[in-house]
């Protein structure tokens, strides 16, 4: 039997070693690529002929949601799998992540043997895997109204600490449509000021810098 030809893409050393353990004790699972980054990650991944590629959410440079869609849109994104593999929960990244046609989404603090068995299921049966807490983050969601690209913007304005007529200048709009938008934002958010909106959307992880 063939074994599972597994790719690590993480900015952290410790994090990889770890997996190169875990993996190691699996006889039916081999690391055959190891990556700091997600820059050049469909060149690299094409290169090691990967089944399945486990993909940290946050990383310097190219984060691993900007990696998983560079690797959905290549000639290799429909053949292989990819779990995310990390410790945020925001909201923000779970959405994304599922959105960028993630096989899994699992949690750094899962148990080698449970990381094994996601493993094997993704790739042998064709699987989706999903904790329940954030299962709970993504159905949660699916009831909330979006922020629409114009309302992202004028957030991080807001969390720069701009006021209405800075905004209105910044993104040459009138006083009036800024203070439309700022009020979609509370209704969409269910705050009732500036910032109780920053801090919202800092849990949810729309605004990055703000966590």
């Amino acid at each position: 039997m063939s074994k599972i030809r597994v790719a690590v893409i993480d900015d952290h050393s410790v994090c990889r070693a770890g997996l190169r353990f875990i993996l190691g004790e699996a006889e039916d699972m081999e690391i055959v690529g190891e990556y700091s980054s997600g820059e050049n990650a469909v060149a690299n991944l094409s290169e090691c002929a990967a089944d399945v590629v486990l993909l940290d959410v946050r990383m310097p440079g190219k984060d691993g949601i900007a990696t998983l869609k560079d690797i959905r849109e290549s000639d290799i994104g429909g053949k292989i799998k990819v779990i995310m593999l990390t410790t945020s929960e925001t909201e923000e990244d779970v959405v994304q992540a599922m959105r960028a046609k993630a096989d899994g989404y699992a949690l750094k603090d899962l148990p080698p043997d449970e990381l094994v068995s996601v493993i094997r299921g993704v790739v042998n049966e064709g699987r989706k895997y999903m904790p329940v807490e954030i299962a709970d983050i993504y159905a949660a969601h699916a009831l909330k109204p979006e922020l629409s690209p114009r309302e992202r913007e004028i957030l991080e304005g807001m969390a720069a600490g701009l006021d209405n007529g800075e905004l209105a200048r910044v993104y040459h709009i009138s006083r009036e449509t800024v203070k439309i938008h700022i009020r979609h934002i509370f209704q969409k958010l269910e705050v009732v000021d500036r910032t109780e909106a920053v801090v919202a959307a800092a849990k949810r992880g729309i605004l990055k810098g703000f966590a």
